[in-house]
């Protein structure tokens, strides 16, 4: 049987994104380390043109919610066929919407950034399977959860996101024994009740999504070979060097964490 969802989004026209996703627009920004400012955006401030700064770090957060019939009919033409064949391979309505709005979106802020269209952007994998542009000094990465959508860039490093929906979790502590090192699931344990050792767990899970991201490694790395400290530092036991994270909680229960290496 073909898949309903996708018949309904392809043979259109190319559609260009329009600014009617201006409802609700934020922006705020906060000191990442001595030498990046962090600045969060929602897609109301996509504009013909966005400049990034070697200085400065962008986190888009997109909301599903916000794009109806006629973005995700934009957006579906946004895609290059195999990105449309590996949307056709999701089984689920939600993760289709959840890889559309992401890697279109995606293409429409690289177009921005560097003044070409969205279907000059040119896309590789890795070994570990991260995206990237090859003779770019643009880095990005791309994460989904539930509704959400997080997209971040950096120029001249690499940088790693990872956004979750906090579900309820009654294992969270044997998770975190199997697969953090025990200062860490100390930390999960020792806190005053479920909710926040919940958070505080989902809170070191995201960071160390994030940073094997930004690294590239994806699951070739042991979440045990580094540790996550308080304060917004990160320990690598391999090479002995230390790195910053950022972690922000966002309403309907999301978490999401920033790695820059």
């Amino acid at each position: 049987m073909e898949n309903t969802f996708l018949l309904k989004h392809q043979k259109r026209k190319y559609w260009p994104i329009l600014r009617t996703l201006s409802r609700g627009m934020f922006k705020s920004e906060r000191v990442f380390d001595d030498n990046l400012l962090l600045s969060y955006f929602d897609d109301g401030y996509i504009s013909d043109r966005i400049a990034i700064k070697d200085s400065e770090i962008h986190v888009w957060f997109l909301d599903i919610g916000n794009y109806d019939e006629y973005h995700m009919k934009s957006l579906f033409d946004i895609l290059t066929l195999d990105e449309k064949a590996k949307m056709s391979h999701y089984v689920h309505v939600a993760d289709q919407k959840r890889f559309l709005v992401g890697h279109s979106m995606l293409r429409i802020l690289l177009s921005r950034y560097l003044a070409r269209e969205p279907d000059d952007i040119i896309l590789l994998n890795s070994k570990h399977g991260k995206l990237y542009m090859p003779q770019s000094n643009v880095s990005f990465n791309i994460s989904h959860s539930g509704n959400r959508v997080a997209l971040a860039f950096v120029k001249e490093k690499k940088i790693g996101v990872d956004i979750e929906r906090m579900n309820s979790l009654d294992d969270y502590s044997q998770i975190a024994k199997n697969f953090f090192l025990p200062p860490e699931s100390e930390r999960i344990c020792a806190q005053t009740d479920a909710a926040k050792g919940m958070e505080k767990f989902y809170e070191i899970w995201t960071v160390k999504e994030a940073f094997v991201k930004a690294l590239g490694h994806g699951l070739s790395r042991s979440l045990k070979s580094f540790e996550v400290l308080e304060q917004g530092t990160i320990n690598d036991y391999t090479n002995n060097s230390r790195y910053n994270y950022y972690t922000k909680q966002l309403s309907d229960n999301y978490l999401c964490s920033l790695v820059v290496v």
